[in-house]
Formats: structure tokens, C-alpha cells, sequence
């Protein structure tokens, strides 16, 4: 079930992630093309292309997979909790305090 969810949610991200980007190329370029004449006699063009390639770069690495792991581990996080203190409150509430220690020591 992990793996299954996993991979859709990996998709899910995937599909979203292009769809931003092609938004993102769209308007980017658009906003290129706005610009008036002067601004291309002072901009190197072999530049655009070049800077335009960068930003959609840092786009896509925004919202990769490294994001979607960032939020598993989140939602993995608070739901753990969640069930720690319904099946064992008193446990969880030990370890609830004890993990910022273990956290700053690096454990």
C-alpha cells in the first residue's frame, strides 16, 4: 500500500510540476516579448536563452521530488504522532519531549 501511494503521489507531482513549468515558460516568455525595443539592444541575446534555461531549471528543482519527500515526512511526522497519542499517550508524550534532545544531538 506504501509503495502504491507513493508512486501515485510521486505522478501526481510529476504531472503538476509540468504543468507549473509550462505556466511558468509561458508567462516568462511573455514578459520577454512585453519588453520594449531598448531593452533588447542592451540585453546580450545568446544571455536569454541562457537565463530563461536557468530560471526553469530552479523552477522544476522547487518542486521536485525533493519537495514531495519534505512533505511526506511532514504529514509522516504528525501523523505518527497522532496515533502515538491515541493508541499510548503516555508513551508518546515522553518521546514528544525527549525528540528536540535527540534532534539537537544529532541522533
Amino acid at each position: 500500500v506504501y509503495a502504491a501511494s507513493t508512486a501515485a503521489y510521486t505522478a501526481l507531482a510529476d504531472i503538476a510540476k509540468a504543468h507549473q513549468t509550462a505556466e511558468y515558460k509561458k508567462r516568462y516568455l511573455g514578459s520577454i516579448l512585453r519588453q520594449d525595443v531598448g531593452w533588447f539592444d542592451t540585453s546580450n541575446p545568446q544571455e536569454l536563452s541562457t537565463r530563461f534555461g536557468e530560471a526553469m531549471l530552479a523552477i522544476e528543482e522547487g518542486v521536485s521530488f525533493k519537495a514531495v519527500m519534505m512533505l511526506e515526512a511532514v504529514y509522516t511526522l504528525v501523523f505518527s504522532y497522532a496515533l502515538g497519542f491515541y493508541y499510548g499517550w503516555d508513551i508518546c508524550l515522553v518521546v514528544f519531549a525527549v525528540s528536540p534532545i535527540a534532534g539537537l544531538s544529532g541522533a
